[in-house]
């Protein structure tokens, strides 16, 4: 395979950026652990497809929310969290992509945060406010 200035310059310039990335999450990593969850929330929420986001946000969510206004039920953590994984299918083949991200760092802390970002960001799910996230 013959590669011409322009492609090795390209080369180097991703490999250039995926050093500084990993050497960023590193440092993030040593220092912030809360940051790790937010660049995991990130990466996460790009990495769903549109079939699955609607089930997150308009399936799951949404359902809460029905929920919620018709009969005052706030849902636990601990369900929201069940469901989530299942949805998200977290496996090995997704982790392999973001080597930060394993099975130990998402757990119900991580839906805590998820679901905090979610609140901050989306005021329609309304029975977020009134969670103990």
């Amino acid at each position: 395979m013959y590669l011409n200035d322009e492609d090795i310059e390209k080369l180097n310039n991703e490999l250039e950026l995926s050093c500084i990335t990993n050497l960023l999450l590193e440092i993030i990593k040593n220092n912030h652990e809360d940051m790790i969850y937010d660049i995991n929330f990130i990466f996460l929420d790009k990495a769903l497809d549109i079939k699955t986001h609607k089930k997150i946000f308009v399936e799951l969510l949404g359902e809460y929310q029905k929920e919620f206004i018709s009969k005052g039920i706030i849902p636990s953590i601990e369900d929201i969290h069940e469901k989530l994984i299942k949805i998200i299918s977290i496996n090995d083949s997704f982790l392999e992509g973001i080597s930060y991200l394993n099975k130990d760092k998402y757990n119900i802390d991580f839906t805590r945060k998820f679901l905090t970002k979610i609140r901050e960001k989306n005021e329609e799910f309304t029975f977020l406010t009134k969670m103990k996230i």
